[in-house]
């Protein structure tokens, strides 16, 4: 056993039994912050982590867009495609470091599920990208247009199809009316995405949205629950989707396939990333002073880091009777980790959360 990886699982084991006492039942009845403290904690959510995650985002996903007119308006060679994508990573990595946010601009006009359709219901994605690649030329492609398409073909879950399915390189590269189409709706994607992601970072670095502003003690706290309450909501899509769906039962049930970003090999690399922003964004929420802020930060780091030693990606390890284990070990740590969370957020901010966005599924 490496020795990164014996670490991991130790220190998951002694995070996993010290979780539960962690945060004192009197930190549970505290009233929180004073009012003007809320104010001061909204501002560090949006300059802190809102601003430069999404900052991140757009300048990823405009250098895609270039990648892609590039790629388009050249000879379109198979070996081409190795910077398509190169630069598809990088937006998927910015887009993991951010993803946990669902409120704000984000939520405006299916932002979120335009920028990634996951988990895919009833085929969406792959009805709605055979449906666009069916077409001709750049008919239904102009920006206006994409973007009134299906939300399950708008963003990255389609564009790992078009450059990770097999032949993808050299359906890109066909000198055919087909292999035109292709790029086109490429390019289409990567141009909506661009657009998408600018919208959401102009949203809250101008501050021209609500949950930016966050002026006022109230709705600060209610920013401050909705951030909260985006936290739990990605520790159980960590659980139940993304480590639940391809681990299932047994390794007879596993679908390694249904793992986000199965295609490209970016699961494992996605929940790593995804436990860094949760990390990072409990750092801002929870106050230094109190004590159990740093147990709260543990639990989250160790997750991570036996999501960032796994010998190998999600789907592939929870169908491998001998390999499953590591990623049943990291369901365990996400669920300590969560229910950690759940105790600390609450106290640390004077708030009660109600529903997240996956009850009820």
């Amino acid at each position: 056993m490496p020795g990164a990886w014996r670490g991991a699982v130790a220190g998951a084991g002694v995070l996993m039994a010290l979780a539960s006492a962690a945060v004192p039942s009197a930190a549970r009845g505290e009233g929180g912050p004073a009012p003007e403290k809320l104010v001061e904690i909204a501002g560090r959510l949006r300059d802190g982590f809102a601003v430069p995650r999404y900052t991140a985002l757009a300048q990823a996903a405009a250098a895609e867009r270039t990648a892609w007119d590039a790629y388009c308006a050249g000879p379109r060679r198979p070996a081409g495609v190795d910077g398509l994508k190169a630069a598809f990573g990088s937006v998927a990595d910015a887009w993991a470091a951010v993803e946990v946010l669902r409120f704000g601009p984000v939520a405006e006009g299916q932002r979120y599920e335009r920028i990634n359709h996951w988990p895919e219901r009833r085929n969406a994605v792959t009805r709605g990208l055979a449906g666009l690649l069916a077409g001709s030329g750049e008919d239904g492609l102009a920006p206006e247009t994409f973007a009134q398409a299906s939300a399950a073909v708008q963003g990255l879950a389609a564009l790992e199809r078009l450059l990770f399915d097999a032949e993808a390189a050299v359906q890109l590269a066909a000198q055919t009316p087909a292999g035109v189409r292709r790029c086109a709706v490429g390019q289409a994607i990567a141009a909506n995405l661009a657009a998408v992601a600018e919208a959401v970072r102009a949203g809250w670095a101008e501050r021209s949205d609500a949950a930016a502003r966050a002026e006022t003690p109230d709705a600060a706290r209610e920013v401050l629950t909705r951030a909260a309450t985006d936290v739990l909501t990605l520790y159980r899509a960590l659980q139940e989707q993304k480590i639940g769906l391809p681990l299932g039962k047994s390794p007879v049930e596993a679908k390694p396939q249904a793992a986000e970003f199965a295609r490209s090999g970016r699961a494992a690399r996605t929940i790593a990333s995804n436990l860094e922003s949760l990390e990072a964004l409990a750092a801002l929420l929870i106050d230094p002073a109190l004590d159990y802020r740093a147990a709260t930060l543990a639990t989250a780091a160790s997750a991570r880091s036996i999501a960032e030693t796994m010998p190998g990606d999600i789907g592939p390890l929870a169908a491998g009777a001998k390999t499953r284990s590591r990623v049943v070990l990291l369901k365990s740590a996400v669920e300590s980790a969560r229910q950690q969370a759940e105790e600390a957020l609450p106290a640390a901010l004077g708030i009660t959360l109600g529903f997240n966005s996956l009850d009820g599924d």
